[in-house]
Formats: structure tokens, C-alpha cells, sequence
């Protein structure tokens, strides 16, 4: 039995980021993933994970997967990334885009109160992408989790 987001849920962890709390939420393209519900608590922080997809990577046709990130960027640093079968994310305030990619958006932050949220449309940070087993040795999946990690903690709060 499925225990999914629900307006109560999604309330307290509202509260709990504006308190202080930091928050990465990461979806995946609606064929895999509840969107309806995961929404009641992103729509909260100004971000919503669309019923669009995108990098629908058939086999191995790596190119497809590539997320790029430029210079300037407040959580990664510039390089390549892989992810697949994405959902696009819709930003409004208090939320912005941070990697995008045809002008869809890929991964957003945004600052609530004084907490923080980090979202991307794909979990993409497991096993086969970032221990350099199955991807081509040009994605830095790794260093991007790297940076994901050092951002949460930056933006931890004491309490």
C-alpha cells in the first residue's frame, strides 16, 4: 500500500524547510512516477514536475542523456552529466532554474524561508551512473553528486 503525499504531509515538511530544513527532491519522468501527489508538497516550494519528458534514451544512445552545466552555477560545477527520461520542471517564485537544457527546465533550487530545495526530474544519482561501470567516461555523474552533497550541507542550518 503506497503511502503518498497528501496535504497534511505536505504542510509539516513545508514548515519544516522554512524552519531551516534542506530539501532535494528528485521525481522521475510520469510514466514511472506519482506527479499528482509528489506535486502537493514541489508546489509548495514553486516548482512543479511536468507531465513532459524529455532524454528518453533508447539503449544506448548516451548522447541523447547529456545535461551540460556552464561556468556559473550556486550547486555544480561546469561539466557533463547523464540523465534519462526526465520530467520537465515549471518554476515560479520562490523557485529558479539552475541546468536546463533547450530551454527546459532540468534541475531548480529555491529558498524558502531559511531552508532550501534542490529538484531534479530524474533520480539519477544510483549505482550504475556513478560508479563508471556502465556510462561513457566524458558524464561526471560522480562529481555532480559531489556537489549535490556539498550544496545540502552548505545550506544545513544548526539548530
Amino acid at each position: 500500500q503506497p503511502n503518498y503525499m497528501d496535504a497534511t504531509a505536505a504542510a509539516a515538511i513545508y514548515k519544516w524547510v522554512q524552519g531551516g530544513g534542506v530539501l532535494l527532491l528528485m521525481a522521475n519522468d510520469s510514466a514511472n512516477c506519482d506527479l499528482e501527489h509528489f506535486n502537493l508538497l514541489a508546489n509548495k516550494m514553486g516548482i512543479t514536475f511536468t507531465n513532459t519528458s524529455r532524454n528518453m534514451v533508447k539503449n544506448d544512445e548516451w548522447p541523447t542523456g547529456t545535461v551540460y552545466v556552464p561556468g556559473k552555477n550556486p550547486v555544480f560545477q561546469p561539466r557533463e552529466m547523464y540523465l534519462k527520461e526526465i520530467s520537465v520542471l515549471k518554476t515560479q517564485k520562490p523557485a529558479t532554474a539552475i541546468v536546463t537544457k533547450d530551454n527546459d527546465v532540468i534541475i531548480a533550487i529555491a529558498k524558502v524561508g531559511k531552508g532550501a530545495v534542490l529538484a531534479v526530474g530524474d533520480p539519477w544519482l544510483y549505482n550504475e551512473y556513478l560508479d563508471g561501470r556502465k556510462l561513457p567516461s566524458n558524464f561526471d555523474n560522480y562529481g555532480a553528486a559531489e556537489d549535490i552533497a556539498k550544496w545540502l550541507l552548505r545550506n544545513a542550518v544548526k539548530r
